[in-house]
């Protein structure tokens, strides 16, 4: 009987260590993924371009479509930070719980999808406001930055 308690033991804590470096890595990773935060820094910067061509308007439209989505961000980034955070204690404080952890880890990537749909609407809503010459200039040196920056690959 004590070695069937024992191999129990030993499962029971290899399992607990493979969801704690599974978690970890997701946190890790996740971690990761939103550091660079492309989004508003090199949209904005491209719709701001003179090669774009907006008229002041446009600008004030597009400005406060921008003030919206910061807020947004900066909201939906708080939430992700105290979501990481529950993720992180429930990894260590409830291993032996996965239902818990997994339901932590849905949260965190609940918040990091919330987040990539703001950027994907920040863009939409904003290419909206462009004539068709603009959208397709726009379109052009957004594609080239996507895909020579190797941020946009993490």
């Amino acid at each position: 009987m004590n070695r069937l308690a024992g191999n129990l033991a030993i499962v029971a804590g290899a399992i607990a260590l493979g969801l704690i470096a599974g978690f970890g890595g997701a946190w890790a990773g996740l971690s990761q993924a939103r550091a660079p935060e492309p989004f508003p820094q090199t949209v904005s910067a491209l719709l701001d371009d003179a090669s774009v061509g907006l008229t002041i308007e446009q600008h004030a439209r597009i400005d406060a479509l921008r003030q919206s989505y910061e807020a947004e961000r900066k909201a939906s980034g708080a939430r992700l930070q105290t979501a990481l955070v529950a993720l992180s204690q429930a990894v260590v404080q409830k291993a032996d719980k996965p239902a818990q952890v997994e339901a932590a880890a849905a949260l965190v990537d609940g918040i990091v999808h919330e987040r990539r749909m703001a950027s994907i609407a920040f863009i939409s809503n904003a290419r909206a406001l462009l004539t068709g010459p603009q959208r397709t200039t726009f379109d052009t040196s957004f594609l080239r930055v996507v895909a020579n920056d190797p941020s946009y690959s993490q």
